[in-house]
């Protein structure tokens, strides 16, 4: 009888180790991603109900998201499929040559984010109307940019002329102007007030801690600088195409607009955000 039941554990443990295997064998793609996790969770979960396919995540910053990638693909040990960075990173990862082709293109737009002036609405009561603006002593102190933007500084380094960024730098080292690395940083300060004022942040994330009841605002200074949030596949893997498919499909620019709050690249579909500013759209081929 022990015997008997013995053989009955072992064939019940075999057929629940085959059901959890069935159950586990979900394809499954790995995400690189410089966006804010909740956003790149809601990509992955959409898609996941759509294709039946599991994306995992890993969320840096977009340095440290470009280093990641670039290590792992020179070292030849590459761990994701997809990666999605802001135009300036992707145009950095596609001159090292670690992006994969697909639909004959190597580097694919998914979103349009605005770099503008964004601000604590307890805090600063009269914002600053143009680029010149911000260095009135009223500000002084209660400002910030963040340090990693050169589609930024490229976008309008044509229009202000390099004296008025020798004066940026200058309030940077004197501290009148605080630099801080990384956009979702600097967000979390504006929306607690630690820092009353930051003037190159995309409006989406504004708009996003607006929705949550935050007390933020943001300002077009004109020319708003115009900058691509793009995705591109690291390996052939074609379960990661699909993703690209998601990201440009209709429904995945409905998603990208309703989470990313910027402005989408499907033409069709309007933005409430595409408000006909001025804009100045950097170009990194």
């Amino acid at each position: 009888m022990k015997r008997l039941l013995c053989w009955l554990f072992i064939v019940l443990a075999c057929f629940l180790a085959v059901s959890c295997g069935a159950r586990d064998s979900k394809p499954t793609i790995r995400i690189y991603s410089s966006v804010s996790l909740k956003d790149a969770t809601c990509y992955a979960e959409r898609f996941e109900e759509l294709y039946g396919v599991k994306a995992l995540i890993w969320k840096g910053s977009a340095t440290e998201v470009l280093t990641r990638a670039l290590e792992e693909c020179r070292a030849g040990k590459i761990q994701a499929d997809v990666v999605l960075l802001n135009a300036r990173k992707m145009w950095v990862a596609d001159q090292e040559g670690i992006l994969v082709p697909y639909h004959e293109k190597t580097r694919h737009p998914y979103l349009i984010e605005m770099i503008t002036l964004a601000y604590n609405t307890n805090e600063v009561k009269n914002p600053p109307r143009t680029y010149w603006d911000i260095f009135s002593p009223e500000y002084a102190g209660k400002t910030a940019l963040e340090i990693d933007t050169p589609e930024w500084e490229t976008g309008l380094a044509g229009i202000l002329g390099e004296d008025y960024f020798t004066l940026l730098h200058q309030k940077l080292i004197t501290r009148e102007i605080r630099g801080v690395d990384g956009r979702s940083l600097l967000s979390e300060m504006v929306v607690s007030g630690e820092i009353p004022m930051a003037i190159n942040l995309g409006n989406n994330y504004m708009e996003r801690a607006k929705a949550k009841g935050a007390p933020v605002d943001w300002v077009a200074l004109e020319p708003v600088v115009a900058c691509s949030e793009e995705a591109a596949l690291l390996t052939g893997n074609p379960d990661a195409g699909k993703f690209i498919d998601f990201l440009l499909s209709e429904e995945g620019q409905r998603l990208a607009l309703e989470t990313g709050k910027g402005v989408p690249v499907d033409t069709d579909l309007e933005s409430p955000l595409d408000t006909g500013f001025k804009t100045v759209v950097p170009r990194f081929e």
